[in-house]
């Protein structure tokens, strides 16, 4: 892994106590991006060990990317009427200045500390004209809870995608 063009950026405080003290990477350049679609997405190391989950959200789009992306640690309900409140908005320490947005063809990852009730999700996305700041589409909503879909120590990987009839948000596990 190329870690000479890494930017770590540490999280001193987030929306909610429960995830407080996590650190992100912020990774603006590189050669290890995928050939087929130009991303700049570099590989993530897993966790150290089984307390964190890592999570990269990458965008494979043209446009700017509204992750919207969200973290529960304790949901015990993992329904998107009890995901998607304000406070499990994770925005500090993702995209662009603790935005929450990821320029064109970037990628970025946050460790998050991991508990059996954390449940990650994406509220579907938005999709912005990178010169205008207008929307131009949304993605797909996507909720992972742990235990089900991954376990602790996983590395999960949010893809915002763009396709000839819409958008996407596609989730694997690495």
């Amino acid at each position: 892994m190329n870690r000479h063009n890494l930017m770590y950026v540490k999280c001193l405080s987030l929306i909610f106590v429960a995830f407080s003290g996590c650190t992100a990477t912020v990774r603006p350049g590189g050669d290890s991006g995928s050939e087929a679609d130009g991303t700049d997405r570099p590989p993530v190391d897993p966790p150290a060990d089984a307390t964190t989950v890592v999570v990269q959200l990458v965008n494979e789009t043209t446009a700017v990317v509204e992750t919207q992306f969200y973290a529960a640690a304790n949901l015990t309900n993992p329904s998107p009427a009890d995901l998607f409140v304000p406070e499990n908005l994770m925005t500090n320490g993702v995209g662009v200045a603790s935005t929450g947005l990821l320029i064109p063809r970037t990628a970025d990852d946050v460790e998050i500390p991991c508990t059996q009730n954390l449940v990650l999700g994406v509220a579907r996305g938005r999709f912005l004209d990178p010169d205008l700041g207008t929307e131009i589409g949304r993605g797909t909503q996507r909720i992972v809870p742990a235990g089900w879909v991954f376990d602790c120590g996983a590395v999960i990987v949010f893809t915002y995608k763009g396709e000839s009839i819409g958008y996407s948000v596609d989730v694997n596990l690495e």
